[in-house]
């Protein structure tokens, strides 16, 4: 889980998405990643539910500059520091990691993803897989190599989607009626 931002929304968002994630019985660690902004309060708050707080310093977002030079980017505010999402790339203490965004609520136990490959999305359709789902081996030169790649790969949103979805370009094949 990735907080960013002082919002209560998305702090009560977290709350909500980490007691569905504990009705389900898992017995996964709950990491939540946590940018200099996020108030002290907003962390224990957060590990008096339960969570493993850990912050991490804010990437900053090169489609923002990008836009400010004039170049066709897309960049929106509010995604300004998704590219935090980066860093569970860094999370080497854990074989597997499964990334949620902090809308998402588990309605059923979400263990058997751990035993995904090295990396692992759900498609939004056909050409996009979504970010707000995904399961990943952490390592941290990935995480370096993503992290120097991010000035020279462009993001059709100006946010982790965009970047990701270009990072690692899938190829889904569709299939037609036999």
């Amino acid at each position: 889980i990735n907080l960013y931002n002082q919002s209560s929304e998305y702090l009560l968002a977290i709350r909500v998405m980490m007691r569905s994630l504990r009705r389900t019985g898992t017995k996964a660690d709950v990491v939540v990643l946590v940018s200099p902004n996020v108030k002290a309060e907003t962390r224990q708050v957060l590990r008096q539910d339960g969570a493993i707080v850990t912050e991490v310093p804010n990437l900053a977002n090169p489609y923002k500059a990008a836009q400010a030079q004039g170049e066709p980017q897309r960049y929106l505010a509010r995604f300004e520091f998704t590219l935090n999402k980066l860093y569970m790339w860094n999370l080497t203490q854990y074989e597997r990691v499964v990334y949620l965004d902090a809308d998402n609520i588990a309605l059923g136990n979400l263990d058997e993803l751990f035993d995904c490959g090295h990396f692992c999305a759900v498609f939004m359709n056909p050409c996009n897989f979504h970010t707000g789902l995904l399961v990943i081996k952490p390592d941290t030169k990935q995480f370096n190599h993503m992290v120097e790649s991010l000035p020279f790969i462009g993001s059709y949103d100006g946010a982790d989607q965009g970047f990701l979805t270009a990072f690692f370009p899938f190829k889904v094949r569709v299939r037609g009626p036999r």
